[in-house]
Formats: C-alpha cells, structure tokens, sequence
C-alpha cells in the first residue's frame, strides 16, 4: 500500500531506535516544532517554541510517562513556567535560566541557554504580551494563567505548582469533559476563547465539571461496593457511564493492589457489556487478556475491554483467577 505520510515520527515505530520510548505524544509534536524552529527561524521564533515545553510538559504528566532522561528536565521546565504564571502581575522578579544535565538531553539536541529570557522586571504573562505576535499564542498562555487563577481561587493551589497540581487537578479537569460527555467546545475555549470573559467562564466550566466527575465517581464507588460482586476481586460490575468504569478500576487497583476490570452492560457492535481494565507495571494485563483472544484495546495497564456474553465474563474470571495468583 502506498503511503500516505512522506515522514512518520514515533519512537515506539517498529525498528526505530530512540532511547526512550515512555514518551508522549505531546513531547514528540513539540520536538519536531523545536527542532524545525532551530533550523529554519531566528532565536525570537526559537525561544516562543521552547516555551511551549510547558503544555508538552503537562502532557508528559497526564499521560503518566516515566520521569526519567529527557522528561525529567521537562516537568521540571513545566513546572517552573506555571509557577511564573500564578504570580502576580506586580510581583515581577523571576528567572527563567537553566542548567542542563548531560543525561537530560538527547545527544543531538542543541539547547541554548541565551534562547531564554531572564528578565527582572516584569513577570512571564506580560513579557509574553507585549513581545509575542500571534494572538493565538497569546490566548493560550492567558488561558493558561486563567485556569491556574481559578484552581488558587478555589483553594487548590496554596504556595505553588508541582507536578500534583497537574496529575490530580489540571488533568483531571479535561478528562472530566469527555468522561462526562460534555461538549469539548469547553475545553477549547479555555485557551482560545475570543474574549478574557469567555476563557475565564470555560475554566470555571472545567473546575464545576471535575468537582461533578469527583461526586459521581464516589457515588458509583459506593454502588459498586454495595453490591454482590461474585467474580471479585478481578471482575466488578457497576451501573456507572463508560466514561467513569476507568477511575472505578483505578480505585480498586489501589484498594485491593489487584489487576482489575470494572464493567457494565451495554449493548454496543456486538459486546454486552463493556468496561476498563487496570494493573500495576508486574502484570502484563492487556497481553494476557489478548493472549487470551478477549477484546482489549488500549494501553497495557489501561485499557478498554469488551464480552459478548456473562459466559465470556465468567471463562475470564477463571483466566485472571489462575493466572494472576
């Protein structure tokens, strides 16, 4: 078949040979950016790239990478900048220079140092608009900066930023407009909204929509438990929408430290029930389960799953009772 991409970039590639494979696809779309921008703009251009680490860095954290070589110095990069966007506007005084550990950076990467701006007198939102000339660029780090505002002003942000601050809240506040189907008009408008009000209104939007998630979430929790679970502590069913069946299985894993599937039924091409599957890293769930030829799509530690029958459910009760004892 021909091929319809004159170049594809990805370290998990059959054959290609990158050192780190845990990286997201976030942090790949900003390397080529970076590196096209070295190549081909001034250090203006190159310096607006390199900022953007800080969405590439909230990615690296959503979607739970190691942190390790290269995504190390990202989070902390990721970090810093959203630290200097929840200062205030009259505050001033922040740095933004760096040092650079050998083992943090692919060998042929070039970063320079004087690409970053280290200046004294006015915090990283203004310096952004006054010298960046795309308003979408502009928009997005102000929505950015509005999300933060809200998160402090609902007591969620005491001191600072870490990498909790993204992992338990910024995340979670996105995931929570798909999982509880809501229109991602939202999300978009966060960053891209044409006005402060409209941005400022989509972030409280997102704030509303994962405290709703985080109710639901506890209420089906409670469901769940509740009632007679006969293939536990490897198979759960619960009443919950698909969108939340994933944060139930996560809570077990945590509860009972067991790899675990949390499903509902749900007639949906062809599968009566359909659900989410969880482990930690020494069980190879979604392998097994495939090696098993059951419907599992997704991540090996987080996955979708699909049965045809309570026949199908109860012959993999048995499976993952023998397999992971």
């Amino acid at each position: 078949d021909k091929l319809l991409a004159d170049i594809v970039i990805n370290p998990n590639k059959v054959g290609d040979d990158y050192d780190n494979k845990s990286i997201c696809g976030a942090y790949v779309l900003w390397q080529v950016l970076y590196y096209y921008s070295v190549k081909y703009r001034d250090s203006f251009l190159q310096d607006q790239i390199y900022r953007l680490r800080v969405f590439a860095g909230i990615g690296t954290i959503s979607d739970g990478m190691n942190v390790l070589y290269e995504n190390r110095k990202l989070i902390k990069d990721s970090i810093s900048i959203l630290n200097m966007l929840i200062k205030d506007e009259n505050e001033g005084n922040f740095e933004f220079l760096h040092s650079f550990d050998e083992e943090d950076l692919a060998e042929d990467v070039d970063f320079k140092d004087s690409l970053l701006y280290d200046d004294l007198h006015s915090t990283l939102l203004s310096e952004i608009k006054s010298n960046s000339v795309s308003d979408i660029y502009k928009m997005s780090f102000d929505g950015l900066s509005s999300l933060l505002t809200v998160l402090k002003d609902n007591g969620k942000i005491q001191n600072e930023v870490d990498e909790m601050t993204v992992g338990f809240y910024i995340a979670p506040m996105f995931n929570s407009i798909r999982r509880l189907d809501f229109n991602m008009s939202i999300a978009i408008n966060a960053f891209y909204g044409s006005s402060k009000n409209i941005r400022v209104l989509a972030c409280n939007k997102l704030f509303d929509a994962n405290e709703t998630r985080k109710d639901m979430v506890k209420e089906a929790m409670e469901e769940l438990l509740n009632r007679e679970q006969k293939y536990a502590p490897y198979i759960y069913f619960s009443n919950a929408s698909s969108g939340v069946l994933g944060l139930l299985a996560t809570k077990l894993l945590n509860l009972t430290g067991l790899p675990n599937l949390v499903i509902t039924k749900k007639r949906d091409k062809g599968y009566g029930y359909k659900g989410s599957g969880r482990s930690d890293s020494w069980y190879d769930f979604l392998t097994e389960l495939r090696g098993m030829n059951y419907f599992a799509q997704g991540h090996e530690n987080a996955f979708g799953v699909g049965f045809t029958d309570e026949k199908e459910i109860k012959s993999c009760y048995t499976f993952l009772k023998n397999d992971i004892e």
